[in-house]
């Protein structure tokens, strides 16, 4: 509108310059902007980032059973790490008097010159769990069965401890699949328990959950879940105590 009326009141070329310059302004105005340029293209897909390290026990290695080991993750693992109490090799609660309720205790006393033995039994226990933990199962294996000479040496093979020995070397047999080994093994320090401290002792019934393991990684699931409810029924009748010395 401006151009119009400067247009129509002058003749100079000046203005007319001016309302024309002025004219331009308002078509520029009134035209419809120009289209926004195009979206950039995507970027190309990234691969995925591998998932992060599952917290627990190593992955199998090589000729290791993997439903073996996950197993264990399920049950558990070596006997676990016990200082000693009650003097120095009470590993179990050193010779102590039982409480008057309670899991009987295991006397792990020795005359003075096996006390040594004893010693060396304990270190090569914790040994087992550290190899265990860090998934060197056959290293672990391999002192397990040192440990289990010589606790046959130092206790003899009718002790609870000797038992906790055949059920680290089991546990490690099944690992590596060695199912009729592991199972034999299972079961006499099952024998063992059940005579010196009774079937419903939580050394007891810890073995039994071991052989429910075994038979999960076998893949024998009635025998699994058999072992489970007789697990579950020892647990149920000693809640009150154990079996008395």
């Amino acid at each position: 509108a401006a151009a119009d009326w400067l247009m129509s009141h002058s003749d100079s070329s000046l203005d007319a310059a001016v309302a024309a310059a002025l004219r331009d302004f308002a078509a520029a105005r009134s035209a419809p902007p120009p289209p926004p340029p195009p979206p950039p293209p995507p970027p190309p897909p990234r691969a995925n980032p591998p998932p992060p390290p599952v917290r627990g026990l190593p992955s199998p290695a090589p000729g290791v059973n993997a439903a073996a080991v996950e197993s264990l993750r399920r049950f558990g693992g070596p006997a676990p790490a016990r200082k000693p109490a009650g003097g120095l090799f009470g590993l179990f609660g050193g010779a102590a008097a039982p409480a008057a309720k309670g899991p009987v205790q295991v006397d792990t006393s020795l005359p003075r010159h096996l006390e040594a033995q004893g010693a060396e039994v304990h270190q090569l226990g914790a040994r087992v769990r550290e190899l265990f933990a860090g998934g060197q199962f056959g290293d672990a294996l391999g002192v397990a069965e040192r440990r289990l000479d010589l606790c046959r040496r130092t206790y003899g093979s009718e002790h609870a401890m000797y038992a906790t020995c055949l059920n680290d070397v089991a546990t490690f047999e099944q690992v590596f699949a060695r199912y009729d080994r592991a199972e034999a093994l299972f079961e006499e320090a099952s024998k063992i328990q059940k005579k010196l401290l009774g079937q419903g002792h939580p050394h007891t019934i810890a073995t039994l959950q071991n052989l429910a393991a075994l038979y999960t990684a076998k893949g024998d699931a009635p025998k699994a879940e058999a072992m489970q409810l007789l697990v579950q029924a020892l647990q149920l009748s000693s809640s009150g105590g154990g079996d008395g010395p």
